[in-house]
């Protein structure tokens, strides 16, 4: 079996939408790469956390930072990827709603609705929410999703929990040698 590599926070490389979150940086970023770089170096799982603003519309997070960059024309970048390769893409969804309100995830279960229909080449998994990790949408595909990521790795040590370069520095290499089995495998600044 051979395991699909996937990016943790894929869309933290992106600038942070707000002044205060560039001081969030060496906790939250876990990319360096863009979509398509980290596709070019062999990615074909995104997981894309989504935050809904006051108007409804979909936006880019993790934790408490809000990241630049339109959800909708990364999720159509990624279905182009996934054509010209010809090769299967998955996406993790998943809901960056720590405080678990209502509102976020009733738009998150039209989001999800909406999005896995209009990109059908696109395997689309998970649709939890951060926070409370309850199934707010349920998609069809249900891969083992394994995460060799500092924040859930048991051999991290306590500065790597902290910013997760530090641990992708040290274990990516072992962690890429030796992949865990399942169906895929997500890390850190690959």
């Amino acid at each position: 079996m051979t395991t699909i590599i996937g990016t943790h926070n894929s869309m933290t490389f992106s600038r942070p939408a707000k002044w205060y979150g560039y001081l969030m940086i060496p906790f939250a970023r876990c990319q360096r790469l863009t979509i398509r770089g980290q596709f070019y170096a062999g990615v074909r799982c995104f997981d894309l956390r989504i935050r809904f603003r006051r108007d409804g519309t979909p936006c880019f997070a993790h934790g408490m930072m809000t990241l630049r960059g339109n959800v909708q024309g990364t999720l159509m970048k990624i279905n182009a990827l996934a054509y010209f390769a010809k090769c299967p893409v998955y996406v993790r969804l998943v809901l960056e709603d720590p405080q678990c309100r209502t509102w976020q995830a009733k738009l998150f279960r039209t989001f999800c609705k909406v999005y896995e229909e209009d990109f059908p080449l696109l395997t689309f998994f998970q649709g939890n929410r951060k926070g409370d990790w309850a199934q707010v949408y349920e998609f069809k595909a249900k891969p083992i999703l394994a995460q060799c990521v500092s924040s859930m790795a048991t051999d991290a040590r306590w500065y790597e929990k902290l910013i997760p370069w530090f641990y992708a520095r040290r274990r990516n290499k072992k962690n890429l040698a030796d992949p865990p089995s399942a169906d895929i495998a997500l890390y850190d600044f690959l």
